[in-house]
């Protein structure tokens, strides 16, 4: 089995040198280490540059002049020539005989997408489990999942092993992550689940999780990639909505009623959050009879009525 290590890198000189260690420390006996340098300006490349130095014939550098994290991903996957793909994010780790076990799983079952725990590390030094599950939906056992199992997983790139070929079987010669737009995991990812023959659950924690605010998505002041969302939502209704109707439905209420809803609240744009409302109430105005919205704990579905029904002077008194 060969297995392609994708880990794209902007602007992460003192993160991605740990990151890369902890990947080359799995001595993987069959893989290839792809790094996508995304234009970055404090120094990453010189990092980059002297880990291939000192390991020439498994790291395979790529530059692109800094286009986002979706074109960095398509650039490192077209290289990529395993049998499987998984994603790295440059400030994250891998613990030790992670690769080997993930791979074990693999070849016992033959999955072609195997989901697995992490545990996510904050910066005082706590861990705790991060399955791959929302709230309603924790409690899975590993072992094999349905297609629609696997439809209300995280969309994350990194807690997955892919079999590469299914990429090609989805989007054909187009690329997978859509270019330009944020929340290009949950356009790309799921949509997996229409070629997968068998899809498997690992609940050893493979991957170290690091906790940071320089995300995009934890800003605290509004970024115009919040609206992204509403064209990736509307990109998995068209791909995916016929076949899985009901787990489309609990994606739309999961990240653009919720999820986005909270950060144009978060940032004061009550017409953002209104239109989350308004392309709910288009698209699904039944959400609320969702089986799989009907698991979640009461605050959260408290939440999403709320939203739903655009009672911004509520929720900004309820968040204070």
């Amino acid at each position: 089995m060969r297995l392609s290590v994708i880990v794209t890198v902007y602007n992460r000189k003192d993160d991605v040198g740990p990151c890369l260690d902890s990947i080359l420390a799995q001595q993987f006996p069959d893989m290839e280490l792809i790094v996508v340098d995304d234009g970055s300006q404090d120094g990453s490349g010189e990092v980059i540059a002297s880990y291939v130095q000192r390991y020439p014939d498994l790291i395979v550098p790529l530059f692109q002049e800094n286009a986002g994290v979706a074109a960095a991903r398509n650039l490192g996957l077209s290289a990529a020539r395993g049998d499987f793909v998984t994603y790295v994010d440059s400030d994250d780790r891998i613990p030790a005989g992670s690769f080997d076990a993930i791979a074990a799983e693999l070849s016992e079952n033959g999955y072609d997408i195997l989901l697995f725990d992490a545990d996510a590390c904050y910066p005082d030094g706590r861990r705790e489990r991060f399955a791959p599950f929302y709230d309603g939906q924790s409690g899975v056992k590993g072992g094999e999942l349905s297609a629609k199992q696997y439809l209300l997983a995280t969309p994350c790139p990194w807690n997955k092993w892919i079999r590469r070929s299914l990429y090609t079987a989805c989007f054909g010669k187009e690329a997978p992550f859509p270019w330009g737009l944020h929340y290009e995991d949950l356009a790309t990812i799921p949509v997996l689940a229409l070629a997968a023959k068998k899809i498997g659950y690992y609940t050893r924690p493979c991957y170290d999780y690091v906790q940071s605010d320089t995300s995009i998505m934890r800003t605290k002041g509004y970024s115009p990639h919040f609206d992204d969302i509403f064209a990736v939502c509307l990109r998995l209704k068209k791909m995916l909505g016929d076949r899985f109707p009901e787990e489309v439905e609990y994606l739309f209420v999961e990240h653009l009623l919720i999820s986005g809803g909270k950060r144009y609240l978060a940032c004061d744009r009550r017409a953002g959050m209104n239109r989350c409302a308004a392309v709910m109430r288009q698209t699904y105005p039944d959400w609320r009879d969702n089986p799989y919205v009907a698991r979640e704990p009461f605050k959260k579905r408290l939440l999403a009525r709320l939203i739903y029904r655009r009672k911004y002077r509520l929720l900004k008194l309820l968040g204070k």
